[in-house]
């Protein structure tokens, strides 16, 4: 299944997928160790998790066809403004 995805997304595509995820969660790793007890350490853990979701999601969106991102951006988008 893993496998199937990284061909689907690409070398580059999977890559920088790869790095997204490895800069927020080391991002949220320092937060937790340097600057655990500071008021606005969650806030910025919160957006780190935001801006990987965000960054996912324009990542394999990218690798779709036209057809296919609309169709997922009209499944998705109640989902997103229900949240």
């Amino acid at each position: 299944m893993i496998k199937r995805f990284l061909l689907f997304l690409g070398p580059n595509r999977a890559r920088a997928l790869f790095f997204l995820l490895a800069a927020t969660g080391l991002g949220n790793l320092l937060m937790n160790v340097i600057v655990n007890e500071s008021p606005w350490a969650r806030d910025v853990q919160t957006v780190l998790v935001f801006v990987f979701l965000i960054g996912a999601a324009i990542i394999i969106l990218s690798a779709m066809d036209a057809f296919e991102r609309g169709r997922w951006i009209g499944i998705l988008a109640p989902v997103i403004g229900a949240l």
